[in-house]
């Protein structure tokens, strides 16, 4: 994941980024900005408005990941959330809009406490006391607060990164989001076997699911490895039974945002194992938004490429039976990148 936080981050967006050095962009039109002293919540508040802006509101698991990894590594404190609970006994935002995403620990929210943290290890939220917790606090402050009212004439210093590689214009990132799976990590080993194979990179690395793909601050040439049936995981609790393909590859689009995932010269590899006839052609417009958008190749592990390559483009799919051997997906690859 991450944010992870920033792509290259984008050359034409680092040189007019918005959010500045010490701040982290949510690419939701919002900059992240950490507070390390105490406050309380009000107080909080407060310091956030004096900036047009307000404590954090998370309004989907990208913000959520952000500010655990902003709280974890700029105050390795639990840190305040824009969340309050009304008279009437519901959570909304102090705006008094409804909660549209939550992280509530077991067992939470408690009676009887009004306002809400995140814990700066797990991302999870409990409630808290508002007039007596004291923590430090993430304001989530609009863009266009530090949009300049000229072009400057030289970059802005990069803002702030959580996985960096300086000085390396055409890296090749793997990002694994198949949730740690015995049977997907062997994929993305081989992926990498791979990618060992390719010339012309400066140096390829893997990121795991702890590193979402906004922790990516430069990079050329990426490899998202998406397992279908494990992308709503990431998302959330799910029913018992599977999602389908169709589902899935809208979430994939949640999951990854797609004004990072598409931009430069990238490869997004999209891995699936399905077998249902059905699952193929519900899933047919949401795999072209996806291939219109630049993603260039799916997959089909053990069965079903025929009717997978139905997807996306002829050619685009391929049968590779052996997870255990990589030649096949490097050849397929090779040949495919190479066109």
């Amino acid at each position: 994941m991450s944010g992870f936080v920033l792509f290259f981050c984008l050359l034409i967006h680092s040189i007019f980024a918005p959010c500045p050095d010490g701040t982290v962009d949510d690419y939701q039109e919002m900059c992240l900005v950490p507070h390390n002293k105490t406050f309380t919540f009000a107080q909080a508040q407060l310091l956030c408005n004096q900036t047009q802006g307000t404590v954090v509101p998370i309004d989907n698991v990208f913000t959520n990941r952000l500010t655990q990894r902003l709280a974890d590594q700029d105050f390795q404190n639990n840190t305040f959330i824009d969340a309050f609970r009304g008279p009437n006994g519901n959570w909304t935002y102090t705006s008094g809009r409804q909660l549209i995403y939550l992280s509530w620990a077991t067992g939470e929210p408690k009676n009887g406490l009004n306002c809400a943290y995140m814990d700066h290890v797990s991302g999870n939220w409990y409630a808290t006391d508002c007039s007596t917790t004291m923590l430090p606090v993430v304001c989530g402050v609009p863009e266009d607060v530090f949009i300049p009212t000229t072009i400057p004439t030289t970059a802005f210093v990069p803002r702030k990164c959580f996985f960096c590689y300086p000085g390396a214009d055409n890296i090749l990132f793997i990002l694994d989001v198949s949730m740690n799976n015995k049977y997907w990590k062997q994929v993305v080993k081989g992926l990498s076997e791979v990618a060992g194979n390719w010339s012309g990179f400066d140096r390829i690395a893997v990121l795991g699911y702890g590193d979402l793909i906004f922790d990516v601050c430069r990079y050329r040439t990426l490899i998202t490895v998406l397992e279908f049936e494990n992308v709503l995981d990431a998302m959330g609790p799910r029913d018992k039974h599977p999602p389908s393909i169709a589902t899935a590859l809208m979430d994939a689009q949640t999951f990854v945002p797609p004004n990072m995932l598409y931009t430069g010269k990238q490869t997004t590899i999209l891995i699936s194992a399905v077998g249902d006839p059905d699952d193929i052609q519900e899933a047919k417009p949401y795999a072209k938004i996806l291939q219109d958008q630049g993603a260039l190749i799916v997959v089909s592990l053990n069965y079903q490429v025929d009717a997978l390559s139905t997807l996306t483009s002829p050619g685009w799919a391929m049968n590779w039976n052996n997870v255990y051997d990589s030649r096949p997906l490097r050849d397929f690859l090779d040949n495919l990148l190479s066109q």
